[in-house]
């Protein structure tokens, strides 16, 4: 490390030399008793104004777009690569000791972490995108104010890293709440089929003890919550970056799109901090990463669009459902996706409509399979 630090500080080095350094030092910056000379290192090399710095700069972006290795044992070596080069591109570019002029702007560094991000999501390394939820946040925390055109990047960047978490939620089927929670149940025709949803899904729920996202057990009242379980690092930067951007938002300084803000609320809602309860709407906030007013604001902007003029409304009923009903531990939040999704006027096409999004959510077990797809009801989703 020395040597390189002579070669940064005081040579030339050529487009070989160069490409070389920022390999090995994008892997160097991964142990913890060398990280802060590779990072010196690193910021010599960034810092000349010729053809050296821009050939750093070049190597160091290049690096996040490099693609998974098709080997299996090369994987952990890509990841560490990787995450050295999302580590050292956000500090040279809005850490505490940042390169000046550099030759890349911030928007498209946040584009090409949101592409490592997503790129090590599909090979299960989390590592990756820890460090870019990481990187991010700090972007958010230290220069929110002066984010302009790089709030659409970063947004998407940050929603890349929770959906990688929530992503685990969609391999299991949605979890079956309490009545208590819901509107009432159907009557005349669909009751049939309810009634029968609700007995196999409470003998379901004894059977088993325990939801998809560990859950109480559906005999003793308790909700049934999709969620996953995020460590205490993960958790205490998501609900840093979420408090920042609304602080931002409150104070007048968010000069980005509500659109990308909600998308980061809603890619969070279902992420509980390990040590949270899930045994009960009494304790409902325990370990929620999302606030309840938060997620109600998230709410209400996505509801606004759920009306017959706009264009492609009926696709959002169901992510709505998912996002604030199967993903929320919060009663207002639940009961505030049921009445958006419920029927207006009293029409039987609306109704019918309200069902078959609101049916796999209240009563899942009412399939084909139960019912042997001989019902005569035209209610049931069978």
């Amino acid at each position: 490390m020395r040597v390189l630090d002579v070669v940064a500080r005081y040579t030339s080095p050529s487009l070989g030399c160069t490409q070389a350094a920022v390999d090995l030092l994008c892997a160097a910056v991964n142990d913890a008793e060398v990280w802060r000379e590779s990072w010196q290192v690193m910021r010599n090399l960034l810092q000349p104004a010729g053809a050296p710095g821009l050939a750093a700069s070049n190597r160091l972006l290049a690096t996040l777009h490099t693609p998974p290795p098709a080997a299996q044992e090369d994987l952990a070596r890509w990841s560490e690569q990787l995450r050295g080069a999302v580590f050292l591109v956000s500090m040279a570019h809005w850490g505490s000791a940042s390169v000046a002029n550099q030759r890349h702007s911030r928007t498209q560094v946040l584009e090409t972490l949101t592409a490592a991000a997503t790129a090590a999501a599909g090979c299960g390394e989390e590592t990756v995108g820890t460090e870019v939820l990481m990187s991010v946040s700090r972007l958010v925390r230290t220069v929110g104010r002066e984010l302009r055109l790089e709030w659409a990047p970063a947004c998407r960047a940050l929603a890349a890293v929770l959906s990688r978490d929530a992503a685990r939620l969609h391999h299991s089927p949605p979890p079956a709440p309490p009545v208590s929670l819901l509107t009432s149940p159907p009557t005349g025709r669909a009751a049939g089929a309810w009634q029968r949803g609700e007995r196999e899904s409470a003998a379901a729920g004894e059977a088993s003890g325990s939801g998809a996202g560990g859950g109480a057990a559906a005999g003793s009242g308790a909700v049934l919550l999709a969620t996953v379980r995020v460590d205490a690092k993960t958790g205490q930067a998501v609900r840093g970056v979420l408090d920042a951007m609304a602080t931002l938002r409150r104070s007048g300084d968010w000069h980005g799109q509500d659109a990308d803000y909600f998308l980061v609320v809603k890619s969070a809602m279902g992420l509980r901090m390990q040590g949270g309860q899930d045994t009960g709407m009494s304790e409902e906030s325990s370990g929620q990463l999302v606030e309840e007013g938060l997620a109600l604001e998230a709410l209400a902007f996505d509801a606004a669009s759920i009306h017959p003029a706009h264009a492609g409304w009926l696709g959002r009923l169901p992510p709505l459902m998912d996002a604030f009903f199967r993903r929320s531990a919060q009663a207002a939040v639940r009961l505030g996706a049921l009445e958006v999704t419920s029927p207006r006027p009293n029409s039987r096409p609306n109704i019918s409509l309200s069902i078959r999004v609101q049916f796999p959510h209240r009563a899942p077990s009412a399939s084909r399979a139960e019912c042997g797809g001989g019902c005569a009801d035209r209610w049931c989703d069978s």
